[in-house]
C-alpha cells in the first residue's frame, strides 16, 4: 500500500500545477488573428521606435488593441468574451 501511495503521490501533486484551462480553439484562433490585425500591425509600426520612456505606454496600449481585437472576433462568431467585468482603463 505506501508503494502505491508513492506512486500516486507525486502525480497528485503535477496535477495541482496546472496553469487553468486551456483556450477555446475558437479563443486560440482569434488571439492569432488578432495577431494579423492590419490596425494593431499600423499600431506596432508607429511605435517601433518610440522613446524608451515611453514603453510602458506603448504596451498598454498594444495590449488593449490586442483586447479589442480578440473581443472585436469573438462577437464575429457569436461567442461571448470570457469574463464579464469591463476592463479597467487608466
Amino acid at each position: 500500500m505506501k508503494h502505491l501511495a508513492a506512486l500516486i503521490l507525486p502525480v497528485l501533486l503535477l496535477g495541482a500545477c496546472s496553469t487553468g484551462p486551456a483556450p477555446s480553439t475558437a479563443q486560440a484562433e482569434c488571439e492569432q488573428e488578432a495577431q494579423r490585425d492590419p490596425d494593431l500591425q499600423t499600431l506596432r509600426d508607429r511605435y517601433a521606435f518610440a522613446s524608451p520612456y515611453f514603453a510602458n505606454q506603448v504596451n498598454g496600449e498594444l495590449k488593449e488593441a490586442i483586447r479589442q481585437s480578440v473581443q472585436k472576433c469573438m462577437r464575429a462568431r457569436g461567442l461571448a468574451p470570457p469574463g464579464g467585468v469591463e476592463a479597467v482603463k487608466k
